[in-house]
């Protein structure tokens, strides 16, 4: 069961870094950010503003969630920890494709 919470995290941190390095380093931020300017008369969502701006920084967050998932794997920590540390990777990067996709504003808007 340790084994395959440290993989989860693995993945999923995985993909967070993957998603930081498409908003970073590629104009898929730009599009996100014209396009809520485009479709809401307050602009972009304040969420949204704030997970953008922390641009390079979700790098920071999936090591060292990364670093406490190794830690507490090696130090054979209960499962419950590595538990909530899963969760939180799983947060965080639920986190960035919220800022995304905003749904309950989508739902507002009429096309």
């Amino acid at each position: 069961m340790r084994f395959f919470l440290l993989f989860c995290g693995f993945v999923i941190l995985s993909f967070q870094v993957a998603l930081t390095y498409a908003w970073v380093e590629t104009p898929m931020l730009r599009m996100f950010i014209d396009t809520f300017n485009g479709l809401y008369e307050g602009g972009i969502p304040v969420w949204s503003n704030m997970a953008f701006s922390w641009g390079k920084w979700w790098y920071f967050t999936a090591a060292m969630l990364l670093v406490a998932l190794v830690y507490g794997f090696v130090i054979k920590r209960p499962v419950s920890s590595l538990l909530i540390l899963v969760l939180a990777s799983f947060l965080s990067v639920a986190s960035m494709l919220y800022a995304m996709y905003p749904i309950h504003l989508m739902m507002q808007v009429s096309i």
